[in-house]
């Protein structure tokens, strides 16, 4: 287990707190997460995956659990006292959430064939199939309160599966739980809106999967179980359809209401998908269709006894296709939608559309029947709908990635990424609040504490606390990186080159001078960085970034402390220690690089095929002795040994290395690479990939001929 780490901001010297804290949880090394229940016992709880080993000792992903906080959840135990989650198979957790009693629900997806099961509704599984599965844990996480599949029994087609995504609680602790699953024998209750048999699998490999909603009683008992989709898929071309018709529907919101109505949202490609209103179009640019690719959405509305649908529509772009949609039900009933589509800007046989995906807010009326608004926020390469909450006063906050120049922006709100936290006005045309954070930072959807603090999944491994509004009131510390490859959350390693990213830094950007002895400051407008104590070398001051290169005696034992000293007071900070390796580039996905000649790789300037170029990154070991801040006067050679370097291709074709080491007139801390480049059929703008003890670089291509 790892000790507590709460990377937090506060400011001495007379300053108010700045009210943006990244804490990093209780929890195994290498966990992941995706979701966040806002307290457990008074503080949050985040939940995802870790690495397992299976009997057959190859890698499996096993239930993570890790808490944040004073009162650690599931740690500080003898493990014999600790309860069995999940098996000895593939457990994948994919959303947690918390009933009245204060007790910890979580589903998802396991092929686990002994998986611990408590109490359960389905105790038995086809061997080897994913099944999806429900478990409940006391507030302490000492005790496995019940435990089930959700799963049919009906042996004969490997395509066969379940799974379940959503989990949402009524004031009374019913449970009700919502995913998908092409099974035709999935149990469902008498009475039912649809009845089994529907999903399954043809004999040309088409495979039909079919939405499903469960309730479970607090006692753990099954309620009612209901089946929503169609097995009509999108295809128009004859014999071009065999193996291409199946039908899906997913689920990607669920939300129940007082009088125990369930609406769901999801995407479906199936023409015939139950609706009961006419379907309803969001704003969108056009496009020339994704073939038979195309989905859309939906939004459904069951009964109480879910044995019939309220309402249901189609939720549709004129792109044609819609690959996620989310939603949050407010007090009213009407239902706020965060979705993302896909417009086809070129008609290319399918699978094989240019696609650029857009988001777009939209917002239902109780009926489902009006459009109360639609606004699309643009189209970019890197645009993706992460989540949508609402706060206690109702007001809709949506998360995600996107870099559109039509995305809203509001005045003073820095750009320091492309990932974003927006709050918008009643009308949904308007920015209310907006914070923009490093890309890669925002991995889920919003939730809010007791608080009204909002609470991120900071790229998968801690969780970000922004405040209520939200607006940062002053200088802040939201995360750090490896300063090459822009990981988040980690790169912080004895001379590593390191990006602090934050709000409030007192510069308007400087590249500092080297200082009388030939080294890097460690003071720059009166802005210092302690690491572990000791005052870091600045490569750069900027009001939203600072690059520093973390002192060769660095402790590699984690927490270390930090210090952002500025003008205005001191924000402070526990850290972890990591390594991890990066390559420098020049734009994009572009290396840094020089030719065998010494010029500088480009596109106007590309190397010869079996040629030897230069690569530059950070986060090596080095040895010791080294000074902070000074340049590399001349080659120096790496430990290849402790180091383990090894450079691949996008074949995985390894790559010769013939120097790797110090880089002559760049800091010590940056490491050189010659590495003579591939010849043959990836021998044209090669992809090539670090690997070593320091983990797996980012990929970078080398222009070539």
């Amino acid at each position: 287990m790892l000790p507590r780490i709460a990377l937090w901001s506060t400011l001495t010297a007379g300053m108010a707190w700045a009210q943006v804290q990244l804490q990093f949880p209780y929890g195994p090394q290498g966990a992941t997460y995706n979701s966040i229940i806002p307290s457990v016992n008074g503080e949050p709880l985040l939940v995802g995956e870790q690495p397992g080993m299976s009997p057959f000792y190859t890698p499996r992903p096993a239930i993570a659990l890790a808490a944040i906080g004073t009162t650690p959840f599931q740690n500080g135990l003898p493990p014999d006292l600790l309860p069995v989650l999940g098996g000895s198979g593939d457990d994948q957790p994919a959303a947690a959430a918390l009933d009245p009693q204060g007790n910890v629900w979580i589903v998802g997806s396991t092929n686990s064939d002994d998986f611990n099961l408590v109490n359960p509704i389905m105790s038995e599984k086809v061997p080897y199939r994913t099944a999806g599965f429900v478990i409940e844990l006391n507030s302490a996480g000492t005790s496995l309160l019940f435990a089930t599949y959700l799963c049919g029994h009906q042996t004969g087609s490997p395509f066969f599966s379940s799974a379940a995504s959503q989990i949402v609680f009524d004031g009374l602790g019913n449970a009700y739980v919502a995913g998908a699953t092409t099974e035709p024998d999935f149990p469902v209750t008498p009475g039912a809106f649809q009845s089994p048999g529907a999903p399954g699998a043809d004999g040309f490999g088409d495979v039909d999967s079919y939405a499903f909603i469960i309730k479970i009683s607090p006692a753990g008992k099954l309620v009612y179980s209901t089946l929503l989709g169609s097995d009509e898929g999108h295809c128009c071309c004859g014999s071009s359809c065999i193996g291409n018709d199946s039908a899906y529907a997913t689920v990607e919101g669920l939300a129940v209401d007082a009088s125990g109505s369930v609406t769901l949202s999801g995407v479906t490609n199936s023409p015939s998908f139950p609706v009961t209103a006419s379907t309803l179009q969001v704003q969108a640019p056009q496009g020339s269709g994704c073939g038979s690719s195309s989905a859309g959405g939906f939004v459904s509305r069951l009964s109480a006894d879910a044995s019939q649908l309220v309402w249901s529509t189609a939720v549709t772009a004129s792109s044609d296709t819609i690959s996620s949609l989310g939603m949050a039900e407010d007090s009213q009933g009407n239902v706020d939608l965060f979705g993302q589509y896909a417009s086809c800007t070129e008609d290319l046989p399918a699978p094989y559309p240019t696609v650029t995906p857009g988001l777009f807010a939209a917002k239902l009326s109780s009926d489902g029947s009006q459009l109360l608004y639609s606004t699309d926020f643009g189209q970019s390469n890197d645009a993706a709908a992460r989540g949508i909450a609402l706060d206690a006063a109702g007001n809709e906050y949506l998360t995600g990635t996107s870099s559109s120049a039509q995305f809203p922006s509001l005045p003073g709100v820095a750009n320091t990424g492309a990932d974003f936290v927006l709050q918008l006005d009643p009308s949904g045309a308007q920015a209310q609040a907006l914070i923009r954070l490093p890309t890669g930072t925002v991995s889920g959807a919003p939730v809010f504490d007791r608080s009204q603090n909002l609470l991120l999944i900071a790229a998968q491994t801690a969780m970000l606390q922004l405040p209520a509004g939200p607006a940062v009131s002053g200088p802040a510390l939201a995360g750090f990186s490896n300063a090459a490859s822009f990981a988040l959350e980690s790169g912080l390693w004895p001379g590593a080159l390191v990006s602090l990213f934050g709000f409030g830094f007192p510069s308007s950007g400087q590249i500092p001078a080297l200082d009388a002895s030939g080294k890097f400051p460690t003071t720059v407008e009166g802005v210092q960085v302690l690491v572990d104590g000791v005052a870091a070398p600045l490569l750069y001051v900027g009001p939203n970034q600072i690059n520093l290169q973390v002192p060769f005696e660095t402790s590699v034992y984690s927490p270390i402390p930090l210090q952002l000293i500025l003008p205005s007071g001191t924000v402070t900070a526990n850290v972890p220690v990591s390594s991890a390796l990066g390559l420098f580039t020049s734009g994009g996905a572009w290396a840094a690089a020089l030719n065998q000649d010494g010029t500088v790789n480009s596109a106007s300037n590309p190397a010869p095929p079996g040629s030897i170029v230069s690569l530059f990154g950070t986060g090596a070991i080095w040895p010791s002795g080294l000074a902070d801040g000074a340049l590399a006067s001349g080659a120096a050679p790496l430990s290849q040994e402790t180091n383990a370097f090894q450079v691949v291709d996008s074949g995985g074709v390894e790559a010769s290395i013939f120097y790797a080491g110090a880089a002559p007139g760049l800091i010590d801390g940056v490491f050189q690479l010659n590495v003579q480049l591939p010849i043959g059929e990836l021998s044209t703008n090669p992809t090539l990939t670090l690997k070593g003890a320091g983990g797996t670089s980012n990929a970078v291509q080398i222009y070539s001929q």
